[in-house]
């Protein structure tokens, strides 16, 4: 049974007419930036090279063996028929909800945890990790889905069961849980609220992270037969054999943590707004209630970090949601007890949202750009519609499509933000052109890979590489084998322009 919650401080501020205008004025323009972000969203229309769009469910089975993601598995023949935009759309609501329903009991006030919630959907993480759409869909519908839950099952039984389902998916998802148990801190009481943290909400957090992940070992196990998942090679992983492998990975993950954080406080003034937003929150909640608020929320905040050290794994930055919105938690869950300090609030809460805002919108065009670039030229290219191909070869380096991408962003003016995964390499070519009409495509643009028996027999007797520039971001060769071969014009044929 939950504890009981006693009466939250009282929120004069919204006695005040100042404080209510600025409230709806805030809850207007948050609610504006986040319709024109989806919008931003929408404009992406070609996704990551490993999205379900582009792979066939053995991909997904090879990720069951090395992560136990058994429900993207499983769902794969639906996931893939659901477009990106809508499923990209969703995921990020359901994220919004997730937030307000977890920040609303807590603040008092509708709107202020209307303007949190669209704070935490202009989460810069979040928009590498929507490039992945139908991937994320189900981990995204269970977060939606987990405040509903948390009222209507025992916290006991909660835990364990979105654990394994968040483990079936993506389970860092599974770290933001515990919010939406905030009304166990409710007292007036420090030590009340540090007994019912450290002793029933934080161990049923680890009970449902433990069953979660051992779920993933069963589904591993049933799948393949193996005991333990494999890491894949991209994420590097460091395993600890001598104390000095320990220091390594604290080190590697202490690194991942403050480069995460930089993009949240990039400048003295973020910083600044952050540390007046978490003085004000203390005035807010009183300290009994701030502690144990504070104390969940770094636990949130550092907890994938600290579990990566034994592995010494990549942490990317798309995975930095979660404390991103613990960090969210710490600065603006606040009940608003005083005009001045309803007011400071909302002015902290504002220049993150817009700022966030204009970094996701340069990203989200930047993206956009350069993925229908290449798709749209690819098309204006093709002497002949690319249905009309068995597929197409491409054959430049990844060096060759870093230039490219070069030109396109000097043509419009675009420059991702720095943590953005980036998409100079020929591997991230492939789902543009399959948004172009081609039905396979094939990369043989090193020496390498043109050794291979499938580019050699495509290349043999293939017309050689044109001397001379051709207008547009791309150089045809010609069709070999049913394939239309295809590369990057040269830097120099770029220096002009790249438009068709």
């Amino acid at each position: 049974m939950a504890p009981a919650t006693p009466a939250l401080p009282t929120q004069t501020a919204l006695r005040s007419d100042v404080v209510r205008g600025g409230l709806t004025l805030a809850a207007g323009l948050c609610l504006t930036l986040t319709a024109l972000l989806l919008w931003d969203l929408l404009q992406v229309q070609v996704y990551r090279h490993d999205a379900m769009y582009y792979l066939q469910q053995q991909a997904f089975f090879d990720k069951l063996v090395a992560e136990g993601r058994w429900i993207n598995y499983y769902l794969f023949p639906l996931l893939r028929q659901i477009p990106g935009g809508l499923a990209a759309v969703v995921s990020l609501l359901c994220w919004g909800l997730f937030a307000y329903l977890s920040a609303r009991r807590w603040v008092q006030s509708s709107l202020l945890a209307l303007c949190i919630a669209s704070l935490a959907m202009q989460i810069s993480p979040l928009m590498n990790q929507l490039q992945w759409p139908a991937t994320i869909l189900p981990a995204f519908l269970l977060l939606g889905l987990a405040p509903l839950a948390a009222a209507r099952i025992p916290a006991l039984l909660f835990f364990p069961v979105f654990g394994v389902l968040m483990f079936g998916s993506f389970s860092y998802i599974y770290y933001l849980l515990p919010l939406l148990y905030l009304r166990w801190l409710d007292s007036d009481d420090l030590a009340a609220n540090m007994k019912r943290l450290c002793l029933q909400l934080l161990p049923l957090w680890a009970l449902g992270f433990v069953v979660g992940y051992l779920s993933s070992l069963l589904a591993v196990y049933l799948a393949s037969g193996a005991f333990g998942m494999e890491i894949e090679s991209w994420r590097q992983p460091h395993y600890i054999e001598s104390p000095g492998d320990v220091a390594a990975n604290v080190q590697r993950a202490f690194g991942y943590f403050t480069e995460h954080l930089s993009a949240l406080f990039p400048d003295g003034l973020h910083v600044v707004a952050g540390a007046a937003a978490a003085t004000l929150c203390l005035l807010g909640n009183r300290s009994p209630r701030y502690i144990a608020l504070g104390t969940l929320a770094l636990a949130i905040i550092c907890v994938h970090y600290v579990l990566t050290v034994p592995l010494g794994i990549i942490i990317s930055f798309r995975t930095a949601s979660p404390m991103w919105l613990g960090w969210i938690a710490l600065l603006f869950f606040t009940p608003l007890r005083l005009r001045w300090q309803a007011l400071g609030l909302l002015a902290c809460l504002l220049l993150f949202t817009t700022s966030l805002y204009l970094q996701n919108r340069d990203t989200l065009r930047w993206y956009a750009t350069v993925t229908t670039t290449f798709t749209g030229q690819l098309r204006a290219a093709s002497p002949k519609p690319p249905e009309s191909y068995q597929g197409a070869v491409f054959l430049s380096s990844d060096t060759a499509v870093a230039e490219a991408i070069s030109a396109i962003e000097s043509r419009y003016g675009l420059k991702p933000l720095p943590e953005m995964e980036s998409l100079a390499r020929a591997a991230r070519w492939v789902p543009a052109a399959r948004e172009a009409g081609f039905r396979k495509v094939w990369l043989c643009e090193t020496e390498e890979k043109r050794a291979r028996p499938l580019c050699t027999r495509i290349l043999e007797g293939a017309p050689a590489s044109p001397a001379r520039c051709q207008s547009g971001l791309y150089r045809v060769n010609g069709e070999s084998k049913g394939f239309l071969l295809v590369e990057m014009n040269p830097p120099e044929c770029l220096q002009n322009g790249i438009d068709p």
